[in-house]
């Protein structure tokens, strides 16, 4: 194997898989409620000044490639953006290799906070899905 690439791919956390908690109660308890990505104003964001795309070189930059793995695939990881811009809930939705989802796990704990999402002008908390892909470049 000449050179392993590890490629992430979010494109700005392209949400797959989405749900929603409807907002039935009075606007007192907005923040209670986690949205989906389609009904907020604003989604939440990484980096301000370089956008989503800084996901990519946060995850990349400190993850470590297995050595016993040598396949590829993509895994897709689910997460809150909380109102204080933490991450909560970081859930593997669909895992490629034990090493590597608990790693990205991991990275994504030890994240710095968001931005979050805003709807109506108030902070808001979003359930994001992430994908990231794996492959192998030789």
């Amino acid at each position: 194997m000449d050179k392993i690439i590890l490629n992430i791919l979010t494109l700005l956390l392209i949400p797959i898989l989405m749900y929603s908690q409807l907002n039935k109660q009075p606007s007192s308890h907005v923040n209670d409620s986690v949205y989906l990505y389609i009904l907020v104003d604003q989604l939440p964001i990484f980096n301000k000044n370089n956008g989503n795309n800084e996901v990519n070189n946060y995850i990349y930059s400190r993850f470590k490639w297995p050595s016993d793995f040598g396949g590829e695939g993509t895994i897709i990881f689910s997460f809150i953006v909380e109102l204080d811009g933490s991450l909560s809930n970081i859930k593997v939705e669909r895992g490629l290799f034990f090493k590597i989802d608990d790693q990205c796990v991991k990275i994504l704990k030890s994240m710095p906070k968001w931005h979050p999402g805003i709807l109506k002008g108030k902070k808001i908390r979003v359930k994001m899905f992430l994908p990231l892909e794996f492959k192998i470049t030789y």
